[in-house]
């Protein structure tokens, strides 16, 4: 969230609650209610009112990909979601978190040249806000 709003680019975020720190807790939602108040850093819905949207739990993806004015998408590379990207044109910030992704987030920097993938610290799963700001920069504006 620092790195996004480092970035200064304007924003929609689609957010689920977190719910542990298993897979199996950040997929299947709970019975209470999404307010990202609640898991957000203090201030950030404040702060970045003026230039981003945080949308809780659901957003319609393809409206939001085919929308004229989003420039790039931050994606865990899902091949659903690779194919709406590229099928409108919206360049990717590769962040795989499971299975086939991580070969999908290599064939999209690699082979064919739409997405870029963050530099994580140590091979681990940590991204300096840093490193996202530079990301986010780089597919929106063409400038780390």
């Amino acid at each position: 969230m620092g790195g996004l709003e480092l970035s200064n680019q304007r924003f929609i975020w689609i957010v689920r609650r977190p719910i542990d720190s298993n897979a199996c807790g950040s997929y299947f939602g709970g019975d209470r209610e999404n307010n990202p108040v609640e898991y957000l850093p203090e201030g950030f819905l404040e702060r970045t009112k003026e230039v981003g949207l945080v949308v809780p739990s659901w957003g319609p993806q393809v409206a939001v990909l085919s929308h004229l004015s989003t420039s790039g998408f931050l994606t865990h590379c899902g091949w659903n979601s690779v194919l709406e990207s590229i099928s409108h044109g919206v360049p990717m910030i590769a962040w795989p978190l499971y299975t086939e992704q991580g070969m999908n987030a290599w064939f999209l920097e690699e082979e064919i040249g739409v997405a870029v993938k963050p530099i994580r610290v140590e091979q681990r799963s940590l991204v300096r806000r840093e490193e996202i700001a530079r990301v986010v920069r780089l597919v929106m504006e063409g400038r780390p």
